[in-house]
């Protein structure tokens, strides 16, 4: 089930987006301004005796699938912690990690020089012991994805290959796997564009569209009229109903394909 063709906002919004069961898409919830979870704090260690922590948001039904939120280059802000929320009242275990030391930007030059001190092979590592972790715990029913937001999209992707993911999403970046790469990705890749990105969403999807079938696996891919970090609100790029419309895609698309329930 493809879902690639160009829809106006008005008949997204009206509930046409994806053929889904009725009612579906319209049932998500926006993505919540803040947390409306409790959270825990959990951390790992790495090799070099290095701590990385994490906010872990669980549903009220376990065990149940797990969804790893990785950050773009403004941090581990509430807006991602509000995402793991989200999964939980959605009936997901969410783990928001941070890969920038509690650091977050103030302005989008700042997001863009914090996302450039991320060492991107140790991000890999990083989020691929997360997975790891995520499944193993008690609450887990053993399927995990990971959600990716600019280049945090990079970092989840080569995080999550050969881990066995039941899926992927991303949101506004460019990756470069090959097909034999994104074949390691099970289910299902949903992906998100900005047509005004440098390289256009019409151009880049055509290109992961075909690599995504070399690999076998259908892809989701969904463009937006919007500026690249559309997503995030705080970014002078945030469009919210796109950002609505993208997080209420992708979380049908996660219900659907994972058979979990509405939410309550």
């Amino acid at each position: 089930m493809g879902h690639r063709g160009w829809l106006s906002r008005r008949e997204a919004l009206a509930g046409s987006a994806l053929a889904l069961a009725p009612g579906l898409v319209r049932a998500q919830p926006a993505t919540p301004s803040t947390p409306t979870a409790p959270a825990e704090t959990v951390s790992m260690v790495m090799p070099g005796n290095v701590t990385f922590r994490a906010k872990f948001f669980k549903p009220n039904k376990l065990p149940s699938p797990g969804v790893i939120v990785v950050h773009d280059g403004w941090g581990p802000t509430a807006d991602f912690e509000a995402m793991g929320a989200n999964l939980a009242f959605e009936g997901m275990m969410g783990l928001v990690i941070d890969l920038t030391g509690g650091k977050t930007a103030e302005n989008a030059e700042e997001a863009e020089r914090l996302a450039k001190q991320v060492d991107e092979p140790l991000a890999a590592e990083v989020i691929s012991v997360w997975h790891d972790w995520i499944r193993n715990r008690l609450e887990s029913d053993g399927r995990i994805s990971a959600f990716g937001f600019g280049p945090g999209g990079r970092w989840a992707t080569n995080g999550s290959l050969w881990k066995a993911v039941n899926g992927l999403a991303l949101w506004s970046v460019r990756i470069e796997n090959n097909p034999r790469e994104l074949h390691s990705i099970y289910e299902f890749v949903i992906a998100h564009f900005s047509d005004r990105d440098t390289t256009p969403g019409q151009v880049y999807v055509a290109d992961l569209q075909q690599r995504l079938r070399a690999a076998q696996r259908e892809p989701h891919l969904f463009r937006y009229g919007s500026r690249p970090a559309f997503y995030n609100p705080r970014s002078p790029d945030y469009d919210k109903p796109d950002a609505s419309l993208a997080w209420r895609r992708t979380i049908s698309i996660y219900k659907k394909m994972w058979n979990l329930p509405p939410a309550r």
